[in-house]
């Protein structure tokens, strides 16, 4: 989709002023295609016709549903994307929501299963632009570890770095199975830790919580849940 627009002639040079209106030109296209096979699949006419009244014939709650259904009408696979652009000569992030949508960023972005804990790891590190290479690097890396609490995120870990060399041209490069070793190294340092032996706050020793859960309801909580290895403290 994009391949195609930025190597096309309708594509002027790209500044830092016009590029995210460029970039959301690819998808506001494909949002149109999708609308207008809508119409034809759906109501036998053209998106165009419908514009021109074809189907005002139609009850009122039928155009209201109409309207719904193109408010909802979303890439295939509820797809979205991130673009990290350095055509302008300035590092830029930009993300292309499933609706067609496309908005810049500021300091990161996040798209995909566990992007809230994600967003939710970089923020509380306060994670942004300026960072040198290896707090970033090494921020990212902990936000993907900890997204793998969610049996949708994999285990695997693919980064690589997009720079500008000495002659201003683009550069990706991967980080190697012993870069993502060193950071697993560090992960361990400064991750979040297990559950250790803890106890209540003064005020709520004396409250007898443990009456609330049942015997065997205790025994079936995770580990990770019931802290110190399964043994409770509470009293």
């Amino acid at each position: 989709m994009y391949t195609e627009y930025l190597d096309s002639d309708s594509c002027e040079t790209l500044t830092e002023h016009n590029l995210l209106d460029h970039l959301r030109i690819p998808p506001r296209k494909l949002k149109e295609k999708l609308v207008e096979e809508y119409f034809r699949l759906k109501w036998a006419v053209s998106y165009e016709q419908f514009l021109d009244g074809k189907l005002n014939a139609l009850r009122e709650s039928e155009l209201l549903r109409i309207g719904s259904d193109i408010n909802n009408i979303v890439f295939p696979d509820n797809t979205c994307a991130i673009l990290a652009s350095l055509a302008t000569g300035v590092p830029s992030l930009f993300t292309v929501y499933p609706d067609g949508q496309v908005f810049q960023d500021e300091n990161f972005t996040v798209i995909g299963t566990g992007y809230s804990v994600a967003r939710a790891t970089l923020t509380n590190r306060h994670y942004h632009q300026h960072w040198n290479l290896p707090y970033a690097l090494y921020a990212i890396y902990e936000a993907k570890r900890l997204c793998e609490g969610d049996p949708n995120v994999g285990p695997a870990t693919i980064m690589w770095v997009h720079y500008l060399n000495h002659a201003k041209e683009q550069v990706m490069l991967p980080l190697e199975d012993a870069d993502i070793e060193f950071l697993r190294e560090q992960f361990e340092k400064f991750g979040p830790r297990k559950l250790s032996k803890t106890s209540l706050p003064p005020s709520l020793e004396k409250c007898q919580f443990d009456a609330m859960v049942k015997e065997d309801e205790q025994k079936a909580l995770p580990e990770s849940a019931q802290g110190d290895g399964g043994k409770g403290s509470q009293k």
